[in-house]
């Protein structure tokens, strides 16, 4: 089974956003959800570019140089050649969490095209995830039990982190139970424990949603 992705949006408190058996595991900062829904796909080459993507906006702290390098890689982003716009996105990715806040003028602008909104939220994700996986590694979980209900885990993981969990299986039609899980957790790592926490109760992380959570 592939690693779980995580990410966070840094404008949101920290929650957790869950729904059943993942297809991908994503775990969210400002939005964690569980369902099993699969990861939009990006546009084929046949894709026709539209507008041109709106510039990136200055931010406050990051360099005249980052600046002017993420411009040209979102700009990229609208290639006619799909290998093009895969090795902007990669290269956005690689520049890390310093560009977030270069790429949500062109992210939220009706100009740019869908293309490039598209790849954009996946850069977001990616690059929310590796400052997610940091703070959160940094909160420990202490909890133990034989036979512990998801519902009281959730709640004594929210309460030991600050991380607020939101269920989200009733709105895309999924069976909510409350399974008895098997506790351990000795210091352990915040993300650590919503891994194994997910594992037991076969749910997984939603990244997508605008609920503030896990």
């Amino acid at each position: 089974m592939a690693p779980p992705t995580r990410c966070f949006d840094r404008a949101n408190r920290d929650r957790l956003n869950l729904v059943s058996r993942p297809r991908l595991r994503v775990l969210a900062r400002a939005a964690l959800t569980v369902c099993c829904l699969p990861f939009f796909g990006m546009a084929g080459d046949a894709a026709a570019p539209q507008t041109p993507a709106a510039e990136a906006a200055p931010a406050e702290g990051a360099s005249a140089s980052v600046a002017a390098k993420t411009r040209k890689l979102i700009r990229q982003l609208d290639a006619g050649e799909l290998k093009k716009r895969q090795e902007a996105e990669d290269a956005l990715i690689q520049m890390g969490p310093e560009i977030l806040p270069l790429i949500q003028t062109p992210l939220a602008n009706a100009s740019s095209s869908a293309q490039v909104r598209q790849s954009l939220q996946h850069v977001q994700a990616a690059l929310q995830t590796a400052s997610a996986k940091a703070e959160g590694e940094a909160r420990q979980i202490t909890l133990a039990g034989d036979a512990m209900p998801l519902s009281a885990v959730l709640a004594a993981m929210q309460k030991q982190s600050g991380n607020p969990f939101v269920d989200l299986r009733a709105q895309f039609n999924q069976e909510v139970t409350d399974p008895k899980l098997k506790i351990d957790f000795q210091k352990t790592p915040f993300w650590q424990a919503v891994d194994q926490v997910a594992d037991q109760a076969k749910l997984s992380v939603y990244p997508y949603s605008r609920t503030t959570g896990v």
